[in-house]
């Protein structure tokens, strides 16, 4: 007799998230963010179309064609004033979030915009930064569309970027290098060089690791206060799911069908046993933490986990919630108030989910 696998009993098991309301796009979710207030939610398709609901009811506010060969990026300023895109046609763009108004397109300086940011709110009052990424080009706009500086010293196109929590800089990941870029200048603050290719980058929040999710199925990790760093290994594929605990002990990863939660407590993961979360049937798509690090949202090919993880290895911990989602989740978006979970699915479904954390 076959025994069921461990993903088919935690799929009879858990139970299934409330949802507040869901709706359908033209083509897959590429990009899925809340307003900073999370009033409003906002949505890109592969095929660019650019939607904007209500975050509270699902009522749709706007839609429009925002890049017409198809969509990649999209960022809300920390005033939740602009909103911007990134597509496959070599722009872009700024929005009014409450009218749809297009307010500026700017050239990307490539044919595909693989990233668009905000610089997050820093404590110095400092005039809010977006950093665009299209091939080997980062370039740092003004939020009225001004270009600030422009940087195009990269090995390989650059794959991911991301700001730094405290300092005014931003990293970008591309083949052999991570670059640590500073608006305005023009020689990158510092670089870590390392012979493999970067897919995902993401800064700890406390700011004393960089971590970088590879092609080549590990995570490479920095301490930036040393310089030491670190390769943890043994994933079954790439891997592009990286997620920070908000109080930076956690880092969550990906690649592979099961989470791998790395702990960076004292002197960091040298040499510990990370805690693994089973419960997915497919390869992991997404991970996100909500505001407060209570849960842990997991997307996958066969759709939404939401996890209390342990502090320590060894137990086997159950999901508390789930949601299958058709085709799979491309990206996950919580809510600031972390009560409401954004799913993005492959085949374009959109749906906002009520979590108890």
């Amino acid at each position: 007799m076959r025994l069921p696998s461990i993903a088919a009993f935690l799929k009879g098991a858990t139970r299934q998230l409330e949802v507040d309301w869901q709706t359908v796009l033209d083509d897959g979710v590429v990009a899925l963010e809340w307003a900073p207030d999370g009033g409003h939610l906002a949505a890109l398709s592969a095929a660019g179309t650019l939607t904007v609901w209500a975050g509270a009811t699902g009522q749709r506010r706007w839609s429009c064609a925002a890049h017409r060969t198809g969509g990649m990026t999209l960022s809300w300023s920390a005033d939740g004033t602009v909103l911007a895109t990134g597509g496959q046609d070599r722009q872009v763009c700024l929005w009014e979030p409450t009218t749809g108004d297009r307010l500026v397109s700017l050239p990307a300086g490539a044919a595909w915009v693989e990233r668009v940011a905000w610089s997050p709110p820093y404590q110095d009052g400092a005039p809010a930064v977006l950093a665009s990424a299209a091939g080997k080009v980062l370039r740092f706009w003004t939020p009225a569309g001004d270009l600030i500086s422009e940087h195009v010293r990269h090995t390989s196109t650059i794959a991911d970027l991301h700001w730094h929590p405290q300092r005014r800089c931003l990293v970008t990941a591309c083949y052999g290098l991570l670059t640590v870029w500073t608006p305005g200048t023009d020689l990158p603050a510092e670089v870590f060089a390392w012979k493999g290719s970067h897919l995902a980058v993401r800064w700890q929040p406390q700011g004393r690791y960089l971590v970088a999710g590879d092609q080549d199925a590990t995570v490479h990790v920095w301490d930036v206060t040393t310089g030491e760093d670190l390769v943890m290994s043994g994933y079954m594929i790439k891997v592009r799911e990286l997620a920070w605990h908000p109080a930076g002990r956690f880092l969550a990863t990906g690649g592979g069908a099961v989470v791998t939660l790395w702990d960076f407590a004292g002197d960091g993961p040298a040499g510990s046993t990370p805690i693994v979360l089973e419960g997915h049937s497919g390869l992991v798509t997404a991970l996100a933490y909500c505001p407060d690090g209570g849960v842990l949202a997991s997307g996958a090919e066969d759709g939404v986990l939401v996890w209390r993880p342990p502090e320590k290895p060894g137990r086997t911990v159950s999901p508390v919630g789930r949601y299958d989602v058709a085709g799979g989740v491309a990206c996950l978006a919580w809510r600031s108030d972390g009560v409401r979970l954004a799913v993005g699915g492959a085949q374009g479904e959109v749906l906002v989910a009520v979590v108890a954390t």
